[in-house]
């Protein structure tokens, strides 16, 4: 398997699983980012956010252990 790196933005936003109405929404300051994880019912959600960039680094984070 070959990877590319560095990612773009974009590459790194769909990484995460955000589509691209998702990614429109990043400046919006009306919505909020919420971190479920799978093992969890949907109405639990791990984390809420209403910073993209704090919501993203948590994912990151977690994406990597």
């Amino acid at each position: 398997m070959t990877t590319k790196f560095p990612m773009t933005t974009r590459e790194l936003y769909h990484s995460v699983g955000l589509s691209t109405s998702d990614i429109t929404k990043i400046d919006d300051p009306t919505f909020v980012w919420v971190i479920a994880a799978f093992a969890k019912s949907a109405d639990e959600p791990a984390a809420a956010f209403s910073d993209f960039d704090c919501a993203l680094n948590l994912v990151k984070r977690v994406k990597h252990l």
